[in-house]
């Protein structure tokens, strides 16, 4: 279905690189995006606005606010009233486990996003994409200057080597051969829980192993 947008007010502000950087992740093939902004800067619409919506593969022009009051209407079973609030749950029903090397794990829902590192590529992927092999990022700040990257160096993002882990291969066979400089600098206790725990190791003492 084509069709031509038009609009009485110009982008003003941000709004600009806003619709450029929706536009863009459209093309890309984005499933989901997220627009974030101040109140009052334009995200949302009165209940007569006119919107395009898919709904499997049937295309309808429909006023928003119609389209939530049958939403409203389907799912009044789903209704829960909260601090007086109301609102519905119509999440998806899987359900995925996302777990880290190192123990780590979080329950969300299978179209909950991730930045991940996949193929030596940082992507935004949904957790029921995210395998075996991809690295989750997750310092306490994640500030990029670049739109793409052909690797991602934590020390670099977070240079702050006593609060950043590691989690090594090491196994009996390795801490024998390799046993005094082990205990020198994780010490026995340590050596032994990262190899029956999997405990991780901060990144200043990985560099002392290397």
């Amino acid at each position: 279905m084509k069709f031509k947008l038009k609009f009485q007010y110009k982008p003003s502000g941000d709004q600009p690189q806003a619709i450029a950087g929706l536009v863009s992740g459209l093309k890309k093939g984005l499933h989901n995006q997220t627009l974030l902004g101040v109140t009052g800067s334009g995200k949302s619409v009165v209940g007569d606005t006119p919107v395009f919506v898919r709904q499997d593969s049937i295309v309808r022009c429909v006023n928003i606010g119609e389209f939530i009051d049958e939403i409203i209407e389907e799912n009044k079973e789903k209704m829960i009233r909260q601090n007086g609030t109301e609102f519905i749950d119509i999440s998806p029903g899987t359900l995925c486990k996302v777990t880290t090397t190192c123990g780590r794990e979080i329950v969300v829902t299978s179209d909950h996003n991730f930045f991940v590192l996949h193929k030596n590529q940082l992507q935004l992927m949904t957790s029921d994409r995210i395998g075996v092999g991809d690295y989750v990022p997750a310092p306490l700040i994640f500030k990029c200057d670049q739109s793409d990257l052909d690797f991602l160096y934590m020390p670099d993002l977070y240079p702050d080597a006593d609060r950043l882990f590691v989690s090594i291969h090491l196994t009996t066979k390795i801490y024998l051969k390799n046993k005094k400089l082990l205990d020198k600098i994780l010490g026995y206790q340590k050596s032994f829980h990262v190899i029956h725990s999997r405990d991780r190791i901060s990144f200043k003492k990985f560099e002392k192993l290397k």
